[in-house]
Parts: structure tokens; C-alpha cells; sequence
């Protein structure tokens, strides 16, 4: 394909942050750890929930949770009769519920 047949690039969206927001804006880049046009491409879009500090604040949130899920398995496992197991199990059920619930609020969508 020589070059006057080739499809040409649309001309790029130019974006500068406000100039009393631009430290703002490079320490999100940071903390995000992306590029410029990554970064504002993806809070376009909602492919983060909101900041990087909110996305590790719920992600946070899961560490005791999947911590409970494991001490429950293993009670289930030390577990002699059935209905320890379905109480047991019950409450696995409804922790990840919550689980699921926070990472498609993370995604910006509906469970």
C-alpha cells in the first residue's frame, strides 16, 4: 500500500489540565502509573472507579473478607455435621456477594 492510498490518522484531541491543576493531574499519573493519554483515556471511559487511592481502598476492603472466606473453609473442613456446613457455607455465599457487589461498582456496572 504506497502512501496516497493509505487511510490517514484522525488529527489527536488536544487536553491540557488547568494550569493551577497540573501538579494535581501529574501526581495522579503517578499514582496511577500510566501514561497521560492512558490515564484520561481510562476516566473516560470509567475503567477505574474512581482515583487509584480509591480503587486500593477497595481492594483493601476484600483482605479480611477473603481472609474470613478461608477460615470458613476451613471450619467446614474440621466440620462433622451437615448443618455446621450449611451455616458455614451460607456465610461464604453472602461474602461473596459483597465481594462481586464492590468489584462491579469498581467496573461502574450492575450486578
Amino acid at each position: 500500500m504506497d502512501d496516497e492510498t493509505k487511510p490517514k490518522r484522525e488529527s489527536p484531541i488536544p487536553w491540557r489540565p488547568p494550569a493551577g491543576r497540573r501538579a494535581e493531574f501529574d501526581a495522579m499519573v503517578a499514582e496511577a502509573g500510566t501514561s497521560r493519554n492512558q490515564l484520561i483515556t481510562q476516566r473516560v471511559f470509567g475503567r477505574l472507579g474512581g482515583t487509584f487511592a480509591d480503587v486500593k481502598r477497595t481492594i483493601a476492603l476484600f483482605l479480611p473478607q477473603l481472609a474470613k472466606l478461608n477460615d470458613r473453609l476451613h471450619d467446614i473442613g474440621l466440620s462433622g455435621s451437615a448443618s455446621d456446613c450449611a451455616v458455614l457455607l451460607e456465610e461464604i455465599r453472602d461474602l461473596l456477594i459483597e465481594i462481586r457487589s464492590a468489584l462491579f461498582q469498581l467496573l461502574r456496572r450492575k450486578p
